[in-house]
């Protein structure tokens, strides 16, 4: 993947996440991920090799993301105003982290420990945000759930880089040598 791509990638992905959390539009979050989704299909250099590995990866863990936040409001760590469920905005939100895991995240795929110590702290910042935007609710303590969050993302995206390489993805070498 080419510099600019990267560069794209990640800007991109803070529109999307602004689209998602701020704009709070079941429609637009659909629509900017279809957006993003096409982009990046456009982007794989080896459709042929590349698209059934990059669809396993990502929607595992666009799934493991959904799973993860109908456990957290089942047990009611956090709760969403006028929704018994997972937004739609949130499971978009999911599944453009993995896009951008696959892309311009991939450099610190090589390092799951480290990356997944970031994810835990990116993670619970963006609830946290989230939080504070009003978006979603921590009907126990706030320092509680964010510890919960930091936890289970940094489990999450660790054991999903574990497990990225026997997914044959071929360009996790290709992109951290970019």
């Amino acid at each position: 993947m080419k510099k600019r791509q990267i560069i794209i990638d990640a800007i991109f992905f803070q529109a999307i996440w602004f689209v998602c959390v701020i704009g709070n539009d079941p429609f637009f979050a659909i629509l900017i991920t279809i957006a993003n989704f096409l982009l990046h299909l456009v982007w794989l250099e080896r459709p042929f090799q590349q698209l059934r590995p990059w669809f396993l990866f990502i929607g595992c863990g666009t799934l493991l993301g959904f799973l993860h936040d109908s456990l957290m409001i089942q047990l009611g760590l956090f709760d969403f105003p006028e929704q018994t469920q997972v937004p739609i905005w949130l499971s978009c939100l999911w599944l453009n982290y993995w896009i951008t895991w696959h892309w311009s995240l991939n450099w610190m795929s090589l390092k799951p420990k480290l990356c997944s110590l970031i994810a835990g702290m990116g993670g619970t910042y963006a609830y946290g945000m989230g939080y504070y935007l009003d978006r979603v609710e921590f009907p126990f303590s706030t320092l509680l759930t964010l510890s919960v969050l930091c936890f289970s993302w940094s489990t999450i995206t660790y054991g999903m880089l574990r497990l990225k390489p026997k997914m044959d993805t071929p360009n996790l070498k290709t992109a951290a040598n970019a």
